[in-house]
């Protein structure tokens, strides 16, 4: 056996991995049909190395330091199968390398140096079903690259250096099952960029960083069994794109930023046994996103910011093989008891850990390890904290908070005097009504809260709070009062408008919620006050004056002795 090698005479196995050589020994006497010649220091493949090797149908030459190939350096393996050069640094690939391998199935060629691949390099290859090119910089493809291979089965390509998506390399490439193209730059796929390939059902478009869209024409006339999307910038699932795959048995969407998975997602997708979707940053597994995948064996949640994952997202009933829960920040209730007890008609083979975030007193545990732990909910509770009657003053902005409680976290509804339904989604904290024709704005719902800019006295009535979950429904009413900005001058406040023509819905003179501040008036009230209040002086004066004239003169017309007036009738005697 040649120093720094190891034999295996009954499996003609010859490996010298590791042993820091710079040439490939001589073959020993024997018929060597394997060799594995990995993580050495080889720079230069020669003809003469491996021309003691006739019978090898295997050969590793990876990680060593190749940087050049002789012209005809495997012309004595005819019969060689595999021929592994991955993570050395050949630079330069030409149709005289690959002389010889007339019988080679598979070609790995990842991680070397290679930014071209000359028309009829690959030519000699007339039986390769495999090549992988992943980690070079392959800056230019010809357009009939590939097409030199009549019985490639799978390409594996990396497109760092890619400007656009080589389509012409592959185009009518029929043979072609699978396809995994890594670290392409672009922003957006090319709508039918792959649909020359009628025997492709594997496609793998991974690590497209930019990659944040997907148009629904994408895959339309394929018939993929796998699709993976992994390692991109998409915010939503694909759903129009994806859903004619009916085929398709593997899907995976991992890395991506999206947040949640919404109902009927994969309704079509009715094939589907293995879904991936770790490491993206999902709070929400809507109700019915799995609900049409009776096949579904495998399903990985790992690693987002999942609370919750209701039993009825699922088909029943529920059979998984593998179910992926770790890393998410799980709120143990009721809603997971399914998981833990098997109940609902659920079985689940092998479970991952699922620890707990919340409550307090179950953070950190292991579900899966204290199956001990009744996880229990809590029906809904609702309080309206302004009370039970309010007044508010016309044209100023009413505001009225719900505080609910429950587990899980109950929805919210507000309904209005006139029966107009505002629903708030306990995952979001704010939703905006459009305006309608008249351009006074509906309520708005800010952290369970009902906003009414400008209320008027349509306003008026009860508002109710209406929540609920899974576990029942409560209610909480408040009666509102609109008074109008004075009650004995209605007549003048129709004339003297309280808001500005351009409100944007905050009073123009600053009052608050039920308060009148009437120490700013707005400016264009002022002059009928003025005019108001100085008649009203006028007419105070005049009666003052009027009256004093008055007395004057009866004082003067009266006698001044009235003992005399008697005197007068006296008779005499």
């Amino acid at each position: 056996c040649p120093t720094g090698c190891k034999c295996n005479h009954s499996l003609k196995l010859l490996t010298c991995k590791d042993s820091r050589l710079r040439r490939i020994p001589v073959a020993p006497q024997w018929e060597v049909h394997r060799m594995i010649f990995r993580g050495n220091h080889v720079e230069r493949l020669t003809t003469q190395m491996l021309s003691s090797y006739p019978q090898l149908r295997y050969l590793s030459l990876d990680w060593n330091e190749i940087r050049d190939i002789e012209e005809g350096a495997f012309l004595w393996q005819k019969k060689l199968q595999v021929l592994h050069l991955s993570g050395n640094r050949i630079g330069h690939v030409a149709p005289s390398m690959f002389v010889g391998l007339e019988n080679l199935t598979r070609l790995d060629l990842d991680a070397n140096s290679i930014t071209t691949i000359p028309p009829g390099t690959l030519q000699p290859l007339c039986k390769l079903q495999i090549l992988t090119l992943v980690g070079n910089d392959v800056n230019l493809l010809p357009g009939s690259v590939f097409r030199d291979l009549p019985n490639i089965r799978r390409i594996a390509l990396s497109g760092r250096k890619l400007s656009s998506l080589p389509t012409e390399a592959w185009r009518n490439v029929v043979s072609l099952r699978t396809l995994h193209l890594v670290d392409f730059p672009m922003e957006r796929l090319v709508g039918k960029a792959f649909s020359d390939l009628p025997k492709l059902t594997g496609l793998f478009l991974e690590r497209w960083e930019q990659l944040s869209l997907i148009p629904d024409d994408s895959f339309v006339d394929m018939n993929l069994t796998a699709l993976s999307l992994a390692g991109g910038s998409l915010s939503q699932v694909p759903v129009w794109a994806i859903n004619h795959l009916i085929w398709l048995t593997k899907l995976r969407l991992s890395g991506n930023p999206i947040t949640s998975i919404p109902h009927r997602a994969f309704a079509n997708l009715t094939m589907l046994q293995a879904v991936r979707l770790d490491h993206m940053h999902l709070t929400e597994i809507s109700i019915g996103a799995f609900a049409h995948l009776s096949n579904l064996r495998l399903l990985d949640l790992s690693y987002n910011y999942l609370v919750s994952l209701p039993v009825r997202s699922f088909w029943a009933p529920i059979s998984i093989h593998h179910l992926v829960l770790a890393g998410n920040n799980w709120h143990c209730n009721c809603e997971l008891q399914w998981i833990l007890d098997e109940t609902a008609g659920a079985f689940i083979h092998h479970k991952s850990k699922l620890v707990c975030e919340t409550p307090a007193h179950l953070h950190g545990i292991d579900m899966l390890e204290q199956q001990s732990y009744n996880l229990t909910c809590q029906g809904p509770q609702a309080l309206i904290t302004q009370g039970h009657n309010m007044s508010v003053a016309e044209g100023t902005l009413l505001q009225l908070q719900c505080v609910t409680a429950g587990d899980p976290l109950p929805t919210l509804s507000w309904f209005s005097p006139a029966n107009t339904n505002h629903t708030a989604d306990p995952q979001v904290n704010k939703m905006d009504f459009e305006t309608n024709t008249k351009g006074r704005r509906y309520p708005v719902l800010e952290n369970r809260t009902l906003s009414i800019p400008n209320v008027t006295d349509k306003d008026s009535g009860v508002y109710t709070c209406y929540v609920e979950n899974e576990f029942g429904s409560a209610v909480a009413e408040i009666s509102i009062v609109i008074d109008g900005w004075e009650s004995d001058s209605s007549a003048l406040a129709d004339q003297v408008p309280m808001y500005d023509e351009d409100s944007t819905g905050k009073p123009a003179n600053g009052s608050r919620m039920g308060q009148v501040d009437t120490g700013s008036l707005p400016q264009n009230s002022v002059n009928p006050i003025i005019v108001a209040s100085l008649l009203g002086s006028a007419t105070f004066l005049g009666v003052v004056v009027f009256c004093m004239i008055f007395l004057l003169i009866m004082s003067c017309i009266r006698p001044s002795h009235p003992d005399r007036e008697e005197a007068v009738h006296t008779p005499r005697r």
